[in-house]
């Protein structure tokens, strides 16, 4: 009786030494699969900061992230949402199907010419498959694209081609408007996702540059995005506190009237920051306004007397033709000191300009052009890359 207890004893011993080594051999391996399945998940949700822009923001949760597109305008309106869901995932509850955007996105239309310039910055523009206003596009690589025939031409203004847009199949169409969706109906319908991207609206240059970020979550390219933005943020810092060098402030008139009204940058504006950080003085500094001010030509005229630059004159390029649209512009200080400069110095003949494409992502070097125009002693050796004298 004792003997066989004693190999029941032994038995059971043995058993559980098997099953331990079993277990432990069991857990060793669901370690490991779950250090790979830790590791994509690190590798799959890279995120970025927003620091500077207001028009969006965006959250992470386990499998999806919420894009939130806002109007800094409009504060009490209502915010678009958007999950951006990885294929194949289950969309999280609470959210209708136009607001599921699957990524990383294969197919996008962007109707503005910077979104084109943040696609080519992340090296995602081989997903482009079309493009509007291609007659005003300053790049070289979309047109021959456009020629070849692999990136299609939607025409200009307000209507696009919707049967074309919908025999493309976008699983993307990104806007350069705001958030009216009625011009998109057909195509929300058939499923495509629209995205307003409202970066028009930021008053920071670094906050309209931030838009490579917007575009990145498309893509899963958010590590991307902070390597090439913290690099256009350095920079720009670099430039601006090279300004604070400067020992003069001048005074800096902008833009040209239209008939009887001229529109200057609101003082809260893109270009007004851009004033700011390169040290000049701009009049209306003062108002809150982030878009153009319509101010009668009566009430500039005394500030155009005293102004020692003046910059952005349409599409002229020499005094002839800025004098030919109104006479009265010969008295202004800057008119006779010569010191008018026109941001077109890679205007295409047709009309497209390298400005306002490439210039919004690389602010950095619009600030260069203008620390080199008002405080040429700090960047003796510098070449001017947007602006152009006009003689």
């Amino acid at each position: 009786m004792l003997l066989k207890n004693i190999k029941i004893i032994l038995l059971n011993l043995i058993f559980g030494l098997l099953l331990g080594a079993c277990s432990s051999s069991e857990s060793q391996k669901n370690n490991s699969e779950n250090d790979k399945v830790k590791g994509f998940l690190k590798k799959k949700t890279a995120k970025v900061t927003i620091r500077y822009a207001q028009t969006f923001r965006v959250e992470y949760f386990e499998n999806y992230k919420l894009l939130t597109l806002l109007n800094p305008q409009q504060p009490t309106a209502p915010a678009q949402q958007f999950v951006l869901l990885p294929r194949g995932t289950a969309a999280p509850a609470g959210f209708a199907s136009e607001q599921i955007v699957e990524i990383p996105i294969r197919r996008l239309i962007p109707l503005s010419h910077t979104h084109i310039a943040c696609a080519m910055v992340l090296g995602v523009d081989s997903t482009i498959v079309a493009v509007n206003e291609a007659e005003y596009l300053p790049e070289e690589k979309i047109l021959q694209k456009i020629a070849q025939r692999t990136i299609q031409n939607l025409g200009s203004g307000a209507e696009l081609n919707s049967e074309l847009v919908l025999s493309l199949r976008p699983d993307l169409i990104m806007t350069g408007g705001g958030a009216d969706m009625k011009p998109y109906q057909a195509f929300l319908k058939a499923g495509i996702k629209v995205i307003p991207n409202a970066d028009w609206l930021e008053n920071s240059p670094l906050g309209r540059a931030e838009s490579i970020k917007l575009l990145a979550l498309f893509y899963d390219q958010e590590a991307q995005a902070e390597a090439k933005f913290r690099d256009i943020e350095a920079k720009y810092l670099s430039i601006k506190n090279l300004a604070k060098r400067a020992t003069t402030r001048p005074q800096v008139l902008c833009d040209i009237p239209y008939k009887t009204t001229w529109y200057v940058p609101g003082g809260q504006s893109f270009f007004a920051q851009l004033l700011a950080d390169a040290r000049a003085k701009y009049h209306w500094h003062h108002t809150t306004s982030t878009a153009s001010l319509p101010i009668d030509f009566e009430a500039v005229y005394p500030v155009a007397l005293q102004s020692d630059y003046w910059l952005n004159l349409s599409v002229y390029k020499t005094k002839a033709e800025v004098l030919a649209q109104d006479r009265r512009f010969a008295a202004f200080k800057a008119f006779k000191n010569g010191q008018l400069y026109n941001n077109n110095r890679q205007a295409t003949t047709k009309g497209g300009n390298t400005y306002y494409m490439w210039g919004i992502v690389n602010p950095d070097l619009i600030l260069s052009d203008l620390v080199k125009i008002f405080h040429p002693e700090l960047l003796p050796d510098y070449q001017l890359i947007y602006y152009q004298k006009i003689e």
